[in-house]
C-alpha cells in the first residue's frame, strides 16, 4: 500500500485565493477617485517645449492665493539640482513666468509656499517627442509657429523630418508645426525663444500693437518671419507690422500664371489657373523688387531686420489652385529655409565621440571648462593610472610577503597598507592639482543692430569652486544693465548633457531663481567642480550709435564706402562680410601682425581690405600654383589648394565665433562635423543671400559682462569678447 500524500493545490487555485484575499483586505480609499489638482498648468507654446530653452508657464489656481503665498515651479538643471522658479501673480488666481526644463523626461512641479511649508498644487510629466499636453523636444527640432494661414505646414514639417532621417536612428522630429493665435503667445519676448520660424497670414496679419512690438523684438533677436500675403495684402498694409517691417508692398495684382512657383519646386505638377470667369487669376501682393516671370515683382522677397530675417510670399494658400496643390508642402519647406546643419551627426572615429562633442555649443561649453591652473586627467588618463597601480601594487605585495618576509599570510596586512598608501598619494596629488581659488572663464558677445540702434550683450561663463558651498549669482553688463541668468548645458546624451537618460532626483539640492531671473540664490556647487551659466542683457543706444556707415554696392557687385565705429576702444581681427565675400585687413609690408581699428577712424572695405570668398576664408583654404617646367610648353601651371583641418577638441574662441556666425555659409556641417542647434540664431548665413546689409565681426579687449558671486565681483581668469554689427547697404540700382 502506498503511503498517503496530501493533495497539492493547483497553481490556478492558489492565484485565485490570493486575489480574493487581496480584494477583501484592500483598503476602501483605493476605490475612491483621485483628488483633483489644485491648479491647472499650461507649459510651453502650444503644449510644446525645447529642453534647455526658456519656456513659458501659466498656472490657474482653483483658490485665490493669499498675500503671504508664493507660487513656485520646480524643474531640474543639467546637474539634477532642483530649480525653484518664482512666478509672478497676475491676479489672485493666475501666476505666470519662465522656466528652463533640464530633462526630456523630467517632471515639473507647481508649489504653493507659505510660512507653514510647501504644498503641491500640480505635477506634469514631460513626454519626449510625443503628443501629450507637455511634449519636450531636442534643441535640433525646429518649431514653426503658424498664425492665420491654412497652408500644409504640418505636412511640410513631416516631409522635412523624413528627408533628414538617418538609417538606424529613431524617428526624431526635425521640425514641428505649432498652430497659434496672438492670444496664445506670451507677453515676454524671451518666452518666444523656442520658436525658430513664425508664419503670419490671413486675419493674423492685423496683429495687435503690443504683439507686433514683441514680434519686432523677436525678429531683431534672430528670428525668422514668413508673411503669407496674397488676398490678405490689404490687411498687412494697414497693420502695425507694416510700420516697422522692411517688406514694402504696393497693393495687389492679378496673376494669370503661376509658373514662377513651379520653378521653385523640382518635378512638381503644373499649376494651372481655371478658365472660368471667376478663376482666371490669383490675387498676389505686388512686392518691390525685380519681376518674376509674369509677376511685376518677386514671388518671394527676403529682407534682413536686425539679426533676423523676414520673408514675404506674394500668394496665399487659401486660393485655388495652390490650396489643393500636391507640391504645396515642398514649396512651404523651401519658404521656411530649415537648416540641415542642426540635424548633422558626426561620423568621426576619433576622440570626438568619446568626449561627447557633436555640436558647436558643446565645443564652447567644453572650452570654458578648461581652467589653466587646474591639472585634470582625461578619462583615458584615469584608466591608465588605475591599470598602472594594479600592475604595480599586486606584484609588489607578492614580492614583499613571499620573497622578503617569506610569510604569505601577512598579505592580509600588507595589501591594505599598500592600497591605503596609494590612495593617500592620489588624494595628495588631486589636492595639489585642484587647490586654486574661485575663478571663472567667460566669452562675451556684443550684438549691435543699426536698424533700431539696439545693443544685446550675451555671455557664456563657467566658474570653478574650490569647496563645496552655495553661491548667490548676479550678472551686469556695463552697456545694457542687469542681465538674466540661465544655466548652460551641452546638447549631448552623456553626463551633464541635456539629453541624458535616467537618473534619480530624490534628495537633490535646490536653489532659487528670482521672478525676473536676474539672480540665482543658493546655487550648490561641489568641491573642485564647475558650473556653467549664460547671461543676457539688452538696451538701445539712443545717444551715440556704435557704428556709422555709408556702404553701397558697386557696379561689379562689390562693397564700397566706409565704416566708422564709436566703441571707445580699438577693434582687432575684424572682418566685414557682404554677400559671398569677406573683406579683411592684410598685413603691411614689414609687419608681423595686424594692426588695430581705432575708434572714430574710417575703414574702407573695398580699398583697405582684401576680398576672399566666405567659404574659403572660414575653412582656411590656401591655393598653390605648381609651375610647369619651360620645356613642357604644351602643359599649363596647375593650381591646387588645401584647407585647414577643424579640430573640435581645440578651443579657439575667435574661430568658433566666426563659425557660429556663418556656419551654413561655410558648409560647417560637413567641414566641422558638428551641428549647430542651441546657438543656431547666431548664424547669419541667410542674410548673405540679400543685398541690404553687411556684417562686421571683430574682437575687443576687456569683458562686457561682470559677475557677482556671493556679493563679490569675480574677475575672469580668461576672457574673450567679440562684437558683431549689422549695417545697412544701398544695393546696386538695376
Amino acid at each position: 500500500m502506498k503511503p498517503y500524500r496530501p493533495p497539492v493545490p493547483r497553481l490556478s487555485a492558489c492565484l485565485a485565493g490570493l486575489l480574493a484575499m487581496a480584494v477583501v483586505l484592500a483598503p476602501v480609499h483605493v476605490q475612491a477617485q483621485a483628488p483633483q489638482p489644485a491648479a491647472k498648468v499650461q507649459l510651453g507654446i502650444g503644449g510644446k517645449l525645447k529642453v534647455g530653452s526658456w519656456t513659458p508657464v501659466a498656472v490657474e489656481l482653483a483658490q485665490p492665493a493669499s498675500d503671504q503665498t508664493t507660487i513656485l515651479v520646480v524643474t531640474t538643471d543639467y546637474e539634477n539640482n532642483n530649480v525653484e522658479n518664482l512666478l509672478t501673480l497676475e491676479s489672485p488666481t493666475r501666476a505666470i513666468g519662465l522656466v528652463q526644463p533640464g530633462r526630456l523626461d523630467g517632471r515639473v512641479t507647481v508649489l504653493a509656499r507659505t510660512s507653514g511649508g510647501d504644498s503641491i498644487l500640480a505635477e506634469l510629466d514631460l513626454l519626449p517627442d510625443g503628443n501629450a499636453n507637455a511634449t519636450s523636444y531636442r534643441q535640433n527640432t525646429e518649431f514653426w509657429g503658424v498664425l492665420g494661414s491654412s497652408g500644409q505646414f504640418a505636412e511640410a514639417a513631416s516631409l522635412w523630418t523624413d528627408s533628414t532621417r538617418e538609417p538606424g536612428r529613431g524617428a526624431l522630429s526635425a521640425a514641428v508645426s505649432v498652430p497659434l493665435d496672438w492670444n496664445s503667445l506670451p507677453d515676454q519676448v524671451e518666452a518666444w525663444d523656442s520658436l525658430d520660424v513664425i508664419v503670419v497670414g490671413g486675419e493674423a496679419l492685423n496683429a495687435p500693437p503690443a504683439k507686433s512690438e514683441l514680434l519686432r523684438l523677436w525678429v531683431e533677436r534672430g528670428g525668422r518671419l514668413l508673411l503669407v500675403l496674397g488676398g490678405a495684402t490689404p490687411k498687412y498694409e494697414q497693420s502695425p507690422l507694416a510700420k516697422w517691417s522692411p517688406i514694402a508692398v504696393s497693393g495687389t495684382v492679378n496673376a494669370t500664371s503661376l509658373e514662377m512657383l513651379n520653378d521653385r519646386v523640382r518635378q512638381s505638377s503644373k499649376l494651372t489657373i481655371g478658365r472660368n470667369a471667376r478663376n482666371r487669376s490669383v490675387t498676389a501682393a505686388r512686392l518691390q523688387g525685380p519681376p518674376d516671370r509674369s509677376l511685376p515683382g518677386p514671388a518671394v522677397l527676403s529682407k534682413p531686420y536686425g539679426f533676423g530675417l523676414m520673408t514675404a510670399f506674394a500668394f496665399d494658400f487659401e486660393q485655388a489652385p495652390l490650396a489643393t496643390w500636391e507640391s504645396q508642402p515642398k514649396l512651404i519647406q523651401g519658404l521656411m529655409m530649415p537648416s540641415r546643419s542642426a540635424m548633422v551627426r558626426t561620423t568621426r572615429d576619433s576622440d570626438v565621440q568619446s568626449t561627447g562633442i557633436t555640436d558647436l555649443a558643446s565645443q564652447l561649453a567644453s572650452g570654458l571648462d578648461q581652467f589653466q591652473q587646474v591639472d585634470r586627467l582625461s578619462f583615458r588618463g584615469v584608466m591608465v593610472w588605475t591599470v598602472l597601480w594594479m600592475a604595480v601594487l599586486f606584484p609588489l605585495d607578492y614580492l614583499l610577503v613571499h620573497r622578503l618576509l617569506k610569510r604569505p599570510q601577512l598579505t592580509w596586512l600588507t595589501l591594505p597598507l599598500l592600497i591605503t598608501a596609494a590612495t593617500l598619494i592620489a588624494a595628495r596629488s588631486a589636492r595639489a592639482g585642484n587647490s586654486i581659488p574661485l575663478m571663472l572663464n567667460q566669452v562675451d558677445l556684443l550684438d549691435y543692430s543699426a536698424s533700431d540702434a539696439s545693443t544685446r550683450v550675451r555671455s557664456w561663463m563657467s566658474f570653478y569652486s574650490p569647496e563645496t558651498t552655495r553661491y548667490d549669482v548676479k550678472g551686469t553688463s556695463r552697456l545694457a544693465g542687469p542681465a538674466t541668468l540661465a544655466w548652460n548645458a551641452k546638447p549631448e546624451e552623456g553626463l551633464r548633457g541635456l539629453y541624458r537618460q535616467g537618473g534619480i532626483n530624490f534628495g537633490s539640492p535646490s536653489f532659487q531663481a528670482s521672478a525676473d531671473h536676474r539672480e540665482l540664490k543658493n546655487l550648490p556647487v561641489r568641491m573642485w567642480s564647475s558650473y556653467s551659466l549664460t547671461a543676457e542683457a539688452s538696451a538701445q543706444q539712443k545717444e551715440t550709435p556704435l557704428f556709422d556707415s555709408s556702404l553701397a554696392e558697386s557696379d561689379a557687385g562689390r562693397l564700397e564706402g566706409s565704416i566708422r565705429h564709436h566703441f571707445g576702444e580699438s577693434l582687432r581681427d575684424w572682418i566685414v562680410v557682404y554677400k559671398n565675400f569677406v573683406y579683411h585687413p592684410v598685413l603691411k609690408r614689414g609687419e608681423l601682425q595686424l594692426g588695430t581699428w581705432p575708434a572714430d577712424s574710417p575703414w574702407r572695405p573695398g580699398i583697405d581690405g582684401q576680398a576672399t570668398l566666405v567659404k574659403s576664408f572660414l575653412q582656411g583654404r590656401r591655393d598653390y600654383i605648381i609651375k610647369v617646367p619651360a620645356a613642357q610648353a604644351a602643359a599649363r601651371d596647375q593650381v591646387t589648394g588645401e584647407i585647414t583641418e577643424y579640430d573640435p577638441l581645440e578651443f579657439d574662441p575667435q574661430r568658433l565665433l566666426r563659425m557660429l556666425t556663418f556656419h551654413e555659409a561655410a558648409d560647417g556641417a560637413t567641414y566641422t562635423g558638428l551641428s549647430n542647434s542651441p546657438l543656431a540664431r547666431l548664424d547669419l548665413s541667410r542674410t548673405l543671400g540679400t543685398v541690404d546689409c553687411a556684417i562686421v565681426v571683430a574682437r575687443v579687449e576687456g569683458q562686457q559682462m561682470s559677475y557677482e558671486l556671493n556679493g563679490r565681483e569675480v574677475k575672469p581668469a580668461t576672457t574673450w569678447t567679440f562684437l558683431r554689427a549689422v549695417l545697412p547697404v544701398n544695393p546696386q540700382t538695376r
